[in-house]
């Protein structure tokens, strides 16, 4: 009744109508005498098998596997155990199934389908491959087709352990030829997929694989033999070339070059796949596939003198092969022939002016997206392997596709012409007057504009200092025009010139006499500079060498000319955000304004020169090499000037000679430009000569700085501070005047300096201030930070109604052997922005 039931709900259905009864209920209906009911209940046996019922129904499969005579339900049986159970079990269960005497040809099929899918997932099947080597070669040779692809399918398994390439060629070699074309591609595909596990099949392969190029009746094959001859020549390339090699590869490239031309468009684009790895093939058999007007190849020459396959290579047809690829009805094989001509050119300026340029250029004007994009990343890649000499016509076609209407390919054709090498000026200002006008046509791709305009500048130094006067004065329009820096010219214009600030003293003369507007611009470049032109600390970087620089020059000139020009310097520098580079560079303008007194009238300050020269040496580290010769420099200069005595400058001799000591630890850098720092060393050299001190200040009256000691890896020491709560400003309760006021100080300092002492800073009004020593030290040189938290008291706290306590840390100036402070007392620079304490007496 059970089965009358559930073949009247089935019907004519597709035999799942079991899904919904127990695994037990099916079990025992898998011996019925219907096919149909059987077939139904191994169904409902798969979908109801969950956990502890898996046991039992492999169990019921397999003895069932035994059993069944019906072809179809032994088939279901089989795919049914090799997808629920994929084990050892099951594949033993199959093998020894197949190895049958009389196993019909069905079965065998789909137990070697099941096998292949297992053995994919797993590699632990080795006895059960061993065990069916003997069968399944025979089968290789039997007379159903499906039989013997699918058994070429699984044979990868056993060819793998076999090791043998001779065996394997020879158990194949039938089946490459076999006379159904699935076959075929069976073997070819069995090949390929023993390369990728570590087979080396350089002999014979290729002669083989040519031949199937020739199967008129399957493209599959076609592809399949393209696959294995790209194998073989990246195999073959890999290694060093022999002269018959190298003839083969010749051959086989006309060979491909002839499926160009295959009706099939999946071997067309194959074949121009395939050819631009062929890197190797000779100069002249390139050129003969590129170049239509003229055969450079014939069949007896010595580049392919060789007979494969009994054939000589099809010279003729071959000639300007590519040609026909780019001109393919399908964008698909005209994308992959720019590819291929692409790989074929680099490196190769005959190549790529023997017409593929001509290509290229012509396949910008494309009207599929994908061809044309593929073009412009040619003309790209041959643009940076310096075989694409730019000429006037070129650069037209080029500048064209920036008005392209898809996004992309406005940005690859950006990128494209920010690339180029533009030989004359001409060119130039073409370009950067096409780029101008997209700044108005396409407002949404100005970042690429600019990005372009920079390459263009770092490419083109010498055009863009040709057009120094034009740029710098159409800077100087802009910038006081209605938009200002709103204008995307002047963005464009800063882009352009910024990689000339890098090496030019162009900063000089713009606007000197107007230092706002360079802090415009710095506000501008520090905003808008492209990633190739660093983060905006390279900006800030470019400002301050530059006012150095032009400070530096001052020198030269007279001495009331010459502070003024410092001055100015130092005007551009004090509106720039106050970075360590910025405040490193404000220290030395005050050194030369220091520097530059001893010509005149006014008496040297020497005691602020001693305390910039200390917070020099003290706060910042990670000078350059010449930059910490030039600080040893003023060192120097200052331990001379400060003194009139010659007697007390000779006792400072000992000074001086540490001086000299360090500068030739930095033997990096040639001291041969720090002309008082050779005076110096000759003076300690020749101290009996009379006149030797008289030299020495002589020197020093007439010293002058010649380099800068700002460089990119300066790193200024500095704190953050926080007391008590994060407000700073709070009022507390003092209960009585003689206990000590106490508050938390925490934060952290960072880049501190070997040897460094650092100090809490406690000030009232009135009262003298009172200082706290932090214990700080970095654990190792990679330590940026050290962090504090410490419990101060602040002493004698006056019995006032309302007082301010300033609160700050601070660093005391080195006074080791090179230290410029002389004196009884250390000096104390800040290095924390100030906190204040508000208190209220009781």
């Amino acid at each position: 009744m059970k089965k009358r039931r559930w073949l009247e709900r089935d019907g004519d259905g597709d035999g799942d109508g079991a899904t919904g009864q127990s695994s037990e209920d099916c079990m025992v209906l898998v011996a019925d005498p219907e096919v149909r009911m059987r077939s139904i209940a191994i169904s409902g046996m798969i979908a109801g098998a969950r956990g502890a019922q898996l046991g039992p129904v492999r169990e019921a499969m397999q003895r069932r596997l035994w059993e069944e005579q019906e072809i179809s339900v032994v088939q279901q049986i089989v795919t049914a155990l090799s997808s629920i159970f994929a084990d050892e079990t099951t594949t033993s269960c199959l093998q020894r199934y197949y190895l049958l005497d009389g196993c019909p040809e069905p079965i065998k099929i789909r137990i070697l389908a099941s096998l292949v899918r297992i053995c994919k997932t797993s590699n632990e099947h080795s006895e059960v491959v061993a065990a069916l080597q003997p069968a399944l070669l025979q089968d290789l040779y039997g007379k159903n087709p499906v039989l013997r692809m699918w058994g070429l399918k699984f044979a990868t398994k056993f060819f793998e352990q076999q090791r043998n390439k001779s065996w394997i060629i020879a158990a194949l070699h039938k089946r490459f030829f076999d006379t159904h074309a699935f076959v075929r591609k069976a073997a070819l595909d069995a090949v390929i997929s023993l390369d990728a596990v570590g087979f080396s099949f350089l002999d014979g392969l290729n002669a083989i694989a040519l031949r199937l190029l020739e199967d008129h009746v399957s493209e599959s094959v076609r592809l399949s033999a393209m696959e294995l001859l790209r194998l073989w020549v990246m195999e073959v390339q890999a290694g060093e070339i022999t002269a018959s090699q190298q003839r083969e590869i010749n051959y086989t490239y006309l060979e491909i070059c002839t499926m160009l031309t295959d009706p099939c468009t999946r071997v067309r684009k194959e074949a121009c796949r395939v050819l631009g790895t062929m890197t190797s093939v000779s100069q002249k058999i390139k050129l003969h596939s590129v170049n239509k007007k003229s055969v450079l190849v014939t069949s007896g020459d010595p580049l392919i003198s060789c007979n494969i396959n009994g054939k000589s290579p099809r010279t003729a047809i071959v000639a300007g092969a590519f040609v026909s690829a780019v001109e393919d009805e399908f964008p698909e094989v005209r994308s992959a022939a720019v590819q291929a001509l692409s790989s074929l050119s680099l490196g190769s300026k005959e190549v790529a002016n023997a017409g593929v340029l001509g290509l290229f250029l012509d396949m910008l004007n494309d009207q599929d997206p994908a061809v044309r994009r593929a073009s412009i990343q040619a003309l790209y890649d041959l643009a940076g392997c310096g075989v694409f000499c730019v000429e006037d016509k070129h650069l037209r076609v080029i500048t064209a596709t920036l008005e392209d209407q898809n996004n992309e390919l406005r940005h690859a054709g950006l990128k494209l012409l920010s690339s180029l090498k533009l030989p004359t000026l001409v060119m130039f200002e073409s370009a950067v007057q096409t780029l101008m006008k997209c700044l108005d046509r396409h407002p949404q791709d100005r970042k690429n504009v600019y990005e372009a305009l920079l390459c263009l500048g770092k490419g083109h130094g010498s055009h863009v200092e040709a057009l120094k006067s034009e740029l710098l004065t159409q800077v100087k329009f802009v910038v006081n025009g209605e938009k200002g820096l709103d204008d995307p010219r002047l963005k464009a214009i800063l882009n352009l010139c910024l990689p000339a600030l890098r090496s030019t003293g162009w900063i000089s003369s713009l606007l000197p006499s107007e230092m706002l507007s360079c802090k415009r611009i710095t506000d501008f470049t520090k905003e808008h500079a492209p990633a190739e032109s660093g983060d905006s600390s390279s900006t800030v970087l470019i400002m301050v060498q530059q006012a150095i620089k032009c400070a530096l020059r001052a020198g030269s000139v007279s001495n009331d000319n010459q502070r003024e020009t410092i001055r100015g310097c130092k005007k551009s520098l004090l509106v720039l955000e106050r970075t360590s580079l910025v405040n490193l560079g404000l220290l030395y303008m005050d050194c030369l304004q220091l520097v530059a007194q001893k010509n005149s009238a006014k008496e040297p300050d020497h005691q602020k020169l001693g305390s910039v020269l200390g917070r020099m040496q003290t706060c910042f580290s990670g000078f350059s090499a010449s930059g910490a010769l030039q600080l040893l420099e003023l060192n120097a200069f200052y331990i001379v000037i400060q003194v009139e005595d010659d007697s007390e400058l000779v006792q400072r001799f000992s000074q001086l000679a540490s001086i000299v000591e360090e500068s030739k630890s930095l033997s990096s850098t040639s001291v041969a430009s720090f002309s008082l720092l050779q005076a110096v060393e000759e003076s300690l050299r020749s101290q009996s000569d009379p006149e030797n001190v008289s030299t020495l200040k002589a020197a020093a009256a007439s010293f002058w700085p010649k380099h800068d000691i700002v460089s990119a890896s300066v790193e200024e020491m500095r704190a953050d501070l926080a007391v008590n709560s994060s407000s700073f400003e709070h009022r507390l309760k003092v209960l009585m005047a003689k206990y000590p006021f106490h508050f938390t100080a925490s934060g952290a300092v960072h880049h501190i300096t070997a040897g460094s002492r650092i100090w809490v800073q406690m000030e009232l009004e009135g009262f003298p201030s009172q200082y706290r020593c932090l214990e700080l030290e970095r654990k190792s040189k990679e330590d940026k930070l050290v962090e504090f938290s410490e419990e101060l008291g602040f002493y004698n706290v006056p019995s006032v109604s309302k007082a301010a306590l300033r609160v700050s840390i601070v660093v005391e100036l080195a006074k080791g052997k090179l230290s410029a402070l002389r004196g009884p007392q250390a000096c104390l620079a800040p290095i924390s922005p100030e906190r204040v304490i508000y208190l209220e007496g009781s």
